[in-house]
């Protein structure tokens, strides 16, 4: 494999997506480039990216300073897995640089070639396992909610009546480039709950990280922003991106004064209507958690593998 510096990187992003296109077992909206180059904006502390292009694929990994080891560029959740392309794991083992000693290598699913790859050439632990919460789209809303709880259901349908009720619209939002849409958006968080704590994308890496990945989803017809308008004001907005298929939901949120119109269920159920109506399969709501239990009914779990620099590598 090749060392690429990070510009020569970004102007092959079309050919990495491509390779990740025909890699098994990842999760495709995630190992994405507009992901990997989002995950850049960090920046963090110690350490450097390290890109590699070789006849099997890529490999995008961060690199502690001094390089002893590496670990994929998605180094806050973990969902991203940076070998892809066929046998890139085992061409960047053995052709790839030789000055590390561990490797850790998320976002790997079980159907994946990439362990029996790498067992073969070195010394390979598995460690923490990530659950993505998903849910198919195939059959238009009303199959998906018939697959939903009841309690889902009903909650829906009266959020449904209540944003009615209150002239409230859904409505879509990419115009004006990113510092419109991203302007929009933080006004509507400052106005959430999450603007007292400083959660969101009030967090200074938060909203580094997603200026980068609206500004490369729009650029590339991949952005959903969706914003929920009352009397020419937003009161919310749902955020998303569209990849093979899937739509991977990102962030949402509402101004607290409409707390009890239950807006976050109610742009969810509108946005996923929006993606049937497109045509996609899958409704990707990101990491696990309890809230989302009730949305997904077929979940992607990813492993963590860490690999140690073992004879036949070196």
């Amino acid at each position: 494999m090749q060392p690429l510096k990070s510009e020569e990187f970004s102007r092959e992003t079309d050919a990495f997506d491509a390779a990740v296109d025909r890699t098994p077992g990842l999760d495709p909206f995630c190992s994405g480039a507009d992901w990997i180059l989002a995950c850049r904006a960090f920046g963090e502390e110690g350490l450097a990216p390290s890109f590699w292009r070789g006849a099997g694929g890529y490999a995008a990994l961060s690199a502690t300073v001094p390089p002893r080891a590496l670990i994929g560029c998605d180094t806050t959740w973990g969902f991203a897995c940076p070998f892809v392309g066929p046998e890139a794991g085992r061409e960047f083992l053995r052709d790839g640089p030789r000055d590390w000693q561990i490797l850790a290598i998320p976002g790997v699913g079980a159907g994946s070639p990439l362990l029996a790859e790498l067992a073969q050439e070195s010394e390979v632990r598995l460690g923490a396992v990530l659950r993505r919460a998903r849910a198919s789209l195939q059959g238009g809303p009303s199959r998906f909610l018939e697959r939903r709880p009841r309690g889902l259901r009903r909650e829906l349908v009266r959020a449904e009546r209540t944003a009615a009720r209150a002239g409230i619209t859904f409505e879509a939002g990419e115009g004006g480039g990113e510092e419109t849409v991203l302007a929009r958006i933080l006004d509507v968080e400052q106005r959430s709950w999450k603007g007292p704590a400083r959660e969101g994308l009030l967090i200074p890496s938060m909203e580094a990280f997603y200026r980068v990945l609206v500004r490369r989803l729009l650029e590339r017809g991949r952005l959903r922003a969706r914003f929920a308008r009352w009397r020419g004001e937003d009161v919310g907005y749902i955020l998303g991106g569209v990849r093979a298929g899937i739509y991977r939901g990102l962030q949402f949120s509402y101004d607290e004064r409409f707390a009890r119109h239950s807006l976050g269920h109610w742009m969810q159920w509108r946005q996923i209507c929006e993606a049937c109506g497109e045509g996609l399969a899958l409704y990707d709501l990101g990491g696990a958690m309890e809230y989302k239990r009730a949305w997904g009914e077929s979940p992607l779990d990813t492993a963590t593998l860490l690999v140690r620099r073992g004879a036949g590598t070196m």
